[in-house]
């Protein structure tokens, strides 16, 4: 097993959850953490694939029921454990800072359109659009499923994508035309 990639004396991980990291409000603090990501580059790979799988383990379960037992002054000095669904999020973000780099995601990403959680499908759908053309005709091809939810969602995330070239306009007008009017 191969160990995870280190940055600054830093495992990868921290870089991706830390405080610090690249949703903090502190510029400098989200240069570092992009910078550190994009140092790495593909050698995050193998992680970033393993925590857009993760699963709510037993021990962070307990770890948060018991948290909210203990006192406030005592919780407010320990470590808040990562749900599954924080990580997955940060790892996503992660992610769409290694842009192209990170396109051996696209197949994690897609299986995560089918996600129950909205937030969880969009998501990954925005950030399918931001790693190059493998997600982007991931993105394309999914204005045709027969999913409405699905469809809006990825029509949504298209449109949110910016300026991400021509091969997106005929199948966003396509998809004006789609019978539901919310796609």
């Amino acid at each position: 097993r191969t160990r995870e990639p280190v940055y600054q004396g830093h495992r990868l991980r921290y870089w991706v959850e830390h405080p610090g990291n690249i949703w903090a409000e502190a510029e400098d603090s989200q240069y570092k953490a992009r910078q550190a990501l994009r140092a790495i580059g593909t050698n995050a790979m193998p992680w970033l694939l393993r925590w857009l799988q993760a699963k709510e383990s037993p021990f962070n379960k307990v770890c948060f029921a018991a948290r909210r037992k203990l006192p406030d002054i005592i919780a407010d000095h320990l470590p808040e454990p990562v749900s599954a669904g924080e990580l997955k999020s940060l790892t996503l973000e992660a992610i769409a800072t290694l842009g192209p780099q990170a396109s051996a995601t696209v197949p994690a990403m897609t299986e995560m359109l089918n996600d129950p959680d909205t937030y969880m499908a969009l998501h990954a759908a925005e950030v399918l659009g931001k790693v190059g053309p493998n997600g982007m005709a991931v993105l394309i091809g999914g204005l045709r499923d027969k999913d409405v939810a699905r469809r809006r969602l990825i029509a949504e995330s298209l449109i949110r994508s910016g300026p991400a070239g021509k091969e997106i306009i005929p199948p966003l007008t396509v998809a004006l035309k789609d019978p539901d009017c919310e796609v």
